[in-house]
Protein backbone atom coordinates (compact mmCIF):
# COMPACT_ATOMS: atom_id res chain seq x y z
CA UNK A 1 0.00 0.00 0.00
CA UNK A 2 1.18 3.40 -0.99
CA UNK A 3 0.77 6.13 1.98
CA UNK A 4 0.98 9.90 0.98
CA UNK A 5 2.89 11.46 3.47
CA UNK A 6 3.22 15.73 4.65
CA UNK A 7 7.04 16.74 4.97
CA UNK A 8 7.10 16.27 8.89
CA UNK A 9 5.65 12.74 8.02
CA UNK A 10 8.45 11.89 5.58
CA UNK A 11 11.27 13.05 8.68
CA UNK A 12 9.89 11.35 10.91
CA UNK A 13 9.47 8.26 8.93
CA UNK A 14 13.09 8.68 7.53
CA UNK A 15 14.54 9.26 11.23
CA UNK A 16 15.57 12.50 10.36
CA UNK A 17 18.04 11.04 7.33
CA UNK A 18 20.54 13.68 5.91
CA UNK A 19 19.36 13.68 2.51
CA UNK A 20 15.75 13.76 4.09
CA UNK A 21 16.76 16.83 6.25
CA UNK A 22 18.53 18.42 3.48
CA UNK A 23 15.19 17.96 0.68
CA UNK A 24 13.34 19.52 3.30
CA UNK A 25 15.22 22.42 4.35
CA UNK A 26 15.73 23.38 0.50
CA UNK A 27 12.34 23.55 -0.08
CA UNK A 28 12.38 20.18 -2.98
CA UNK A 29 9.20 18.19 -1.23
CA UNK A 30 7.13 20.50 -3.64
CA UNK A 31 4.76 18.04 -5.16
CA UNK A 32 3.85 15.31 -2.45
CA UNK A 33 5.60 12.66 -0.81
CA UNK A 34 4.73 9.20 -0.52
CA UNK A 35 5.40 5.89 1.64
CA UNK A 36 5.33 1.90 0.48
CA UNK A 37 7.40 -1.12 0.92
CA UNK A 38 9.92 0.10 2.76
CA UNK A 39 10.78 3.56 0.75
CA UNK A 40 9.78 7.01 0.51
CA UNK A 41 9.73 9.35 -2.69
CA UNK A 42 8.68 12.86 -3.13
CA UNK A 43 8.42 15.05 -6.04
CA UNK A 44 9.67 18.37 -6.89
CA UNK A 45 10.47 20.60 -9.99
CA UNK A 46 13.62 21.79 -9.96
CA UNK A 47 15.23 23.51 -12.94
CA UNK A 48 11.97 23.40 -14.60
CA UNK A 49 12.04 19.39 -14.97
CA UNK A 50 9.81 17.84 -12.69
CA UNK A 51 10.88 14.24 -11.32
CA UNK A 52 11.52 11.91 -8.51
CA UNK A 53 14.04 11.52 -5.22
CA UNK A 54 13.55 8.83 -2.33
CA UNK A 55 15.51 6.71 -0.16
CA UNK A 56 15.03 3.18 1.39
CA UNK A 57 14.50 0.21 -0.36
CA UNK A 58 15.03 0.08 -4.23
CA UNK A 59 12.40 -2.61 -4.71
CA UNK A 60 9.48 0.11 -2.71
CA UNK A 61 11.49 3.36 -4.24
CA UNK A 62 10.63 1.17 -7.85
CA UNK A 63 6.79 0.06 -7.00
CA UNK A 64 5.97 3.59 -5.66
CA UNK A 65 7.03 5.02 -8.74
CA UNK A 66 6.08 3.20 -11.10
CA UNK A 67 2.36 3.65 -9.62
CA UNK A 68 2.50 7.74 -9.76
CA UNK A 69 3.53 7.37 -13.10
CA UNK A 70 0.03 7.93 -14.50
CA UNK A 71 -0.75 10.69 -11.87
CA UNK A 72 2.61 12.55 -12.45
CA UNK A 73 3.12 12.00 -16.31
CA UNK A 74 5.54 14.84 -16.42
CA UNK A 75 7.64 13.29 -13.86
CA UNK A 76 9.54 11.09 -16.01
CA UNK A 77 13.04 11.84 -14.20
CA UNK A 78 14.23 10.08 -10.87
CA UNK A 79 17.44 9.37 -8.63
CA UNK A 80 16.63 6.48 -6.63
CA UNK A 81 18.82 4.05 -4.46
CA UNK A 82 20.76 2.16 -6.78
CA UNK A 83 19.17 -1.07 -7.66
CA UNK A 84 15.62 -0.15 -8.01
CA UNK A 85 15.74 -0.20 -11.89
CA UNK A 86 15.79 -3.93 -11.55
CA UNK A 87 12.22 -3.79 -10.26
CA UNK A 88 10.64 -1.87 -12.91
CA UNK A 89 7.67 -3.16 -14.54
CA UNK A 90 8.98 -4.51 -17.94
CA UNK A 91 6.30 -2.24 -19.50
CA UNK A 92 8.37 0.60 -19.02
CA UNK A 93 12.01 1.90 -20.44
CA UNK A 94 14.95 3.01 -18.99
CA UNK A 95 16.76 6.53 -20.40
CA UNK A 96 19.42 8.18 -19.72
CA UNK A 97 21.04 6.02 -16.64
CA UNK A 98 24.30 7.42 -14.37
CA UNK A 99 25.13 5.42 -11.50
CA UNK A 100 26.33 8.61 -8.13
CA UNK A 101 26.78 9.02 -4.51
CA UNK A 102 25.40 11.92 -2.21
CA UNK A 103 27.95 12.98 0.17
CA UNK A 104 27.84 15.75 3.45
CA UNK A 105 29.77 16.55 6.30
CA UNK A 106 29.19 19.57 8.83
CA UNK A 107 33.03 19.25 9.79
CA UNK A 108 35.39 22.03 8.60
CA UNK A 109 38.42 20.73 6.47
CA UNK A 110 41.94 21.15 7.58
CA UNK A 111 43.38 24.30 5.57
CA UNK A 112 46.03 23.05 2.69
CA UNK A 113 48.34 24.37 0.83
CA UNK A 114 47.58 26.26 -2.46
CA UNK A 115 43.95 27.42 -0.68
CA UNK A 116 45.95 30.81 -0.28
CA UNK A 117 45.18 31.03 -4.36
CA UNK A 118 41.54 30.67 -3.64
CA UNK A 119 38.82 33.35 -3.99
CA UNK A 120 35.06 34.05 -5.33
CA UNK A 121 34.86 35.09 -8.67
CA UNK A 122 33.19 37.44 -10.23
CA UNK A 123 31.29 37.55 -13.57
CA UNK A 124 34.64 38.81 -15.85
CA UNK A 125 35.98 35.35 -14.48
CA UNK A 126 33.20 33.36 -16.34
CA UNK A 127 34.77 33.54 -19.59
CA UNK A 128 37.49 31.99 -18.43
CA UNK A 129 35.16 29.11 -15.93
CA UNK A 130 33.37 28.23 -19.46
CA UNK A 131 36.55 27.81 -21.54
CA UNK A 132 38.11 25.06 -18.40
CA UNK A 133 34.69 23.06 -18.24
CA UNK A 134 34.90 23.14 -22.10
CA UNK A 135 38.24 21.95 -22.43
CA UNK A 136 38.13 19.72 -19.47
CA UNK A 137 34.29 18.50 -18.51
CA UNK A 138 31.81 19.32 -21.25
CA UNK A 139 29.06 17.58 -19.56
CA UNK A 140 28.92 19.25 -16.17
CA UNK A 141 25.88 20.19 -14.87
CA UNK A 142 26.24 23.59 -14.22
CA UNK A 143 27.77 26.61 -16.21
CA UNK A 144 28.40 30.30 -15.46
CA UNK A 145 25.15 31.35 -18.00
CA UNK A 146 22.58 28.36 -17.04
CA UNK A 147 21.17 30.26 -14.23
CA UNK A 148 21.90 27.22 -11.98
CA UNK A 149 24.47 29.04 -9.62
CA UNK A 150 24.84 31.78 -7.15
CA UNK A 151 28.44 32.20 -7.50
CA UNK A 152 31.84 30.27 -8.62
CA UNK A 153 35.06 29.66 -6.87
CA UNK A 154 38.52 29.46 -8.71
CA UNK A 155 42.28 29.59 -8.23
CA UNK A 156 44.70 31.01 -10.50
CA UNK A 157 47.68 29.95 -11.41
CA UNK A 158 50.85 32.57 -10.38
CA UNK A 159 50.41 33.33 -14.19
CA UNK A 160 47.02 34.29 -13.80
CA UNK A 161 45.46 31.11 -15.62
CA UNK A 162 42.39 30.12 -14.23
CA UNK A 163 43.25 25.79 -12.63
CA UNK A 164 40.12 24.98 -10.98
CA UNK A 165 36.87 26.02 -10.70
CA UNK A 166 33.43 25.14 -8.89
CA UNK A 167 29.69 26.45 -8.55
CA UNK A 168 27.86 27.19 -5.53
CA UNK A 169 24.69 25.98 -6.41
CA UNK A 170 23.09 26.06 -2.59
CA UNK A 171 18.90 26.02 -2.98
CA UNK A 172 18.74 27.45 0.33
CA UNK A 173 20.14 29.63 2.57
CA UNK A 174 20.77 27.11 5.35
CA UNK A 175 22.35 24.13 3.29
CA UNK A 176 25.43 24.27 1.06
CA UNK A 177 26.44 22.34 -2.93
CA UNK A 178 28.50 22.00 -4.80
CA UNK A 179 28.82 21.48 -7.91
CA UNK A 180 30.69 21.39 -11.70
CA UNK A 181 34.37 20.70 -9.69
CA UNK A 182 36.65 20.71 -12.28
CA UNK A 183 40.67 21.13 -12.80
CA UNK A 184 42.25 22.39 -16.22
CA UNK A 185 44.21 19.14 -17.73
CA UNK A 186 47.86 20.26 -17.57
CA UNK A 187 47.74 21.23 -13.83
CA UNK A 188 46.37 17.89 -12.46
CA UNK A 189 47.66 15.96 -9.52
CA UNK A 190 48.69 18.81 -7.92
CA UNK A 191 45.83 19.32 -5.29
CA UNK A 192 44.19 22.69 -6.58
CA UNK A 193 40.50 20.83 -6.85
CA UNK A 194 41.39 19.34 -3.43
CA UNK A 195 42.77 22.93 -1.78
CA UNK A 196 39.62 24.70 -3.56
CA UNK A 197 37.29 22.28 -2.04
CA UNK A 198 38.66 22.41 1.37
CA UNK A 199 38.56 26.60 1.14
CA UNK A 200 35.35 26.62 -0.11
CA UNK A 201 33.48 23.83 2.51
CA UNK A 202 34.97 26.50 5.12
CA UNK A 203 33.54 29.59 3.79
CA UNK A 204 30.00 27.52 3.77
CA UNK A 205 30.14 26.85 6.92
CA UNK A 206 31.57 29.91 8.47
CA UNK A 207 29.05 31.50 6.49
CA UNK A 208 26.23 29.13 8.55
CA UNK A 209 25.70 26.96 5.81
CA UNK A 210 25.22 23.20 7.32
CA UNK A 211 25.78 20.68 5.84
CA UNK A 212 27.70 20.72 2.62
CA UNK A 213 26.42 18.60 0.04
CA UNK A 214 27.64 17.33 -3.39
CA UNK A 215 26.45 14.72 -5.94
CA UNK A 216 29.63 12.49 -7.78
CA UNK A 217 29.40 9.91 -10.22
CA UNK A 218 29.94 6.44 -9.03
CA UNK A 219 32.45 6.07 -11.04
CA UNK A 220 34.86 8.88 -10.60
CA UNK A 221 37.07 7.15 -7.47
CA UNK A 222 39.70 10.07 -7.68
CA UNK A 223 37.01 12.57 -6.78
CA UNK A 224 35.70 10.22 -3.61
CA UNK A 225 39.01 9.98 -2.27
CA UNK A 226 39.34 13.60 -2.23
CA UNK A 227 36.09 14.44 -0.67
CA UNK A 228 36.90 11.20 1.82
CA UNK A 229 40.12 12.98 2.74
CA UNK A 230 38.27 16.63 3.65
CA UNK A 231 35.53 14.42 5.42
CA UNK A 232 32.62 14.23 3.67
CA UNK A 233 30.55 11.17 4.16
CA UNK A 234 28.84 9.13 1.66
CA UNK A 235 25.68 8.54 2.74
CA UNK A 236 23.45 7.33 0.05
CA UNK A 237 24.10 5.59 -3.62
CA UNK A 238 21.92 6.43 -6.14
CA UNK A 239 20.63 5.96 -9.80
CA UNK A 240 19.15 8.60 -12.21
CA UNK A 241 17.46 7.86 -14.69
CA UNK A 242 14.31 8.70 -17.01
CA UNK A 243 11.34 6.33 -16.97
CA UNK A 244 9.54 5.73 -20.09
CA UNK A 245 6.87 3.73 -21.35
CA UNK A 246 8.15 1.12 -24.12
CA UNK A 247 5.96 3.46 -26.82
CA UNK A 248 8.08 7.01 -25.84
CA UNK A 249 9.67 8.92 -28.15
CA UNK A 250 13.31 9.20 -27.79
CA UNK A 251 14.71 12.24 -26.08
CA UNK A 252 18.00 13.07 -27.39
CA UNK A 253 18.13 15.57 -24.76
CA UNK A 254 18.80 13.41 -22.31
CA UNK A 255 21.69 11.83 -22.78
CA UNK A 256 25.37 12.43 -21.65
CA UNK A 257 27.06 10.28 -24.33
CA UNK A 258 29.51 12.12 -26.48
CA UNK A 259 31.38 13.65 -23.09
CA UNK A 260 34.69 11.86 -22.24
CA UNK A 261 35.81 14.19 -19.44
CA UNK A 262 33.03 14.81 -16.51
CA UNK A 263 33.44 17.16 -13.93
CA UNK A 264 34.34 15.71 -10.01
CA UNK A 265 30.90 16.78 -9.46
CA UNK A 266 27.80 16.16 -11.49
Amino acid sequence: MIEALSPDDLLAATDGDMYVRVAVANGAVTDGAWAGDGAVVWANTHHGRPGFAGVGSPHGAATVVAALLDEIPDARRASLPRGWLDHLPTDLRVESRSDWDWMWTTTPPPSLPGAAGARWLVPDDHDDVSALLHEVSPGASTWPDDGRSHRWAGIRDDDGVLVACLADTSRSATVAHVSSVATAAAHRRRGHARALMGWVTRRFLEEGRSPVTLGMYADNDAARGMYGSLGFTCQHTFTGAVVAAATHPDDPTLTREGHPHRALTR
